[in-house]
């Protein structure tokens, strides 16, 4: 090649590719194997150079028919985004859901396998290739904010251990929706609660869900980012809602905030408000494992399949919001909410706390204590539920006197004096 353009004319070809634009001006109508109609029109390289087809057909497809299918090209980060971002932006169109289409072997291939060695069983590598496949869900749900569908195209070398781990990959633990947010100090408010933007389908102003758009929020290491951004959960643990540019959005059921944080002298990090922590119902200090746990953990993840790939749901999203109504119908006698009460208003007026119990905290204790309730199979509170659940469901909520900090006391050791000292009702 000398850098000379080559035209039509030069290969001979004109004729054959002037015939060949001739047709293709019109869409094509033909026919699949099933008997569907289906209309082609792109022009020659269509695929190739957009990887979807005209305007005109899909138009014309949407006048003649119920349910319009369309092929938008390979992948969320190619063939979908050219086909969102520029063709419906064009054409003031949009799809109602997508379908993602995939392949056992293509997820093995991601996974690490050579192409040579496709056809062989290989269960860990698929999953190893399904963290693909979610990046392409994840931004077809939250990038463009549509619906979608995985279709898995079998072939005939697909193994059927191969296709149960896919869909236990896909269904696993609870079925409810997860998220999680890694807060950093350039989080931004709406990453979290969500945005508006014009419709392109409409015009209209349109609401974009956030990250805590979801059944399971884990926010991790939540306090690397600014209150400002901490701030932003204060209405969605508190009333399971979210409001942007004055429209209420709820959260799905059931909904749980799990947050993680880096020790408070860490740098970069930033304190959580004592009104953020009193939106917390428990803290939980997990600590190092011993030697003889860390070892089990050792020994689970030696192998070659990760814990989390056999992982099976326990229960359903229903199932959670039917024991959490359970939790609401267990009796508190007016003797445990006055001892409830009573440990509040101490911690209110202990020397060494400069901020006690609030009336939510007070709230969440018999809450907690409910809880305990229904695991030990009563319908009804006593004095011991509310002991045990005191430090984890408490002791976050209170804020130490400079002093008390300086003479090495802490939340727990304050709150088990004030439980020694509050007389249990029924004793003797």
């Amino acid at each position: 090649y000398a850098g000379k353009l080559v035209t039509c004319g030069d290969i001979g070809a004109q004729g054959a590719m002037a015939a060949l634009l001739r047709d293709a001006m019109a869409p094509n109508l033909v026919q699949t194997i099933e008997g569907t109609p289906c209309l082609m029109h792109g022009g020659p390289f269509a695929n190739i150079a957009h990887g979807c087809n005209s305007v005109i057909a899909t138009r014309l497809a949407m006048k003649l028919s119920d349910y319009t299918v369309t092929e938008a090209g390979f992948g969320a980060d190619l063939g979908a985004e050219k086909f969102i971002d520029i063709k419906c932006r064009a054409a003031g169109i949009y799809p109602d859901c997508v379908v993602l289409v995939a392949t056992i072997r293509a997820l093995k291939h991601h996974g690490g396998v050579e192409k040579d060695c496709l056809n062989q069983e290989n269960v860990p590598a698929m999953l190893d290739g399904c963290a693909n496949l979610k990046r392409h869900l994840d931004n077809i749900r939250t990038v463009w904010g549509a619906p979608a569908v995985v279709a898995i195209n079998r072939f005939t070398s697909d193994t059927q251990a191969e296709i149960d781990a896919l869909v236990a990959a896909l269904a696993r633990s609870l079925s409810c929706s997860f998220k999680r947010i890694q807060f950093t100090p350039d989080v931004t408010p709406s990453d979290i609660t969500g945005f508006t933007m014009p419709s392109l389908q409409t015009g209209e102003m349109e609401y974009k869900s956030g990250a805590v758009m979801s059944q399971i929020v884990l926010a991790d290491e939540i306090n690397r980012t600014s209150p400002k951004t901490q701030s932003s959960l204060l209405e969605v643990m508190e009333e399971g809602q979210v409001t942007v540019d004055g429209v209420t959005h709820p959260l799905p059921r059931p909904f749980m905030v799990l947050a993680t944080q880096n020790p408070v002298d860490f740098v970069g990090t930033y304190p959580l408000p004592e009104a953020q922590m009193d939106r917390f119902f428990l803290r939980i200090t997990i600590g190092y494992p011993s030697i003889e746990e860390e070892m089990d953990v050792l020994e689970r993840y030696s192998g070659q399949a990760s814990p989390l790939s056999s992982l099976q749901s326990v229960c359903g999203a229903g199932d959670v919001v039917a024991m959490q109504e359970l939790v609401g119908a267990v009796y508190c006698s007016r003797e445990v909410r006055a001892y409830v009460a009573q440990l509040a208003a101490l911690t209110r007026k202990h020397p060494a706390l400069a901020l006690g119990v609030s009336p939510r905290g007070a709230i969440a204790l018999i809450r907690a204590a409910q809880g305990c309730a229904v695991l030990a199979g009563r319908d009804y509170i006593l004095p011991d539920d509310v002991k045990r659940m005191a430090l984890p469901v408490l002791s976050h909520r209170l804020i130490l006197t400079p002093e008390a900090r300086m003479k090495g006391q802490s939340a727990q050791q304050i709150l088990l004096g004030l439980l020694s000292s509050v007389p249990v009702p029924g004793a003797q």
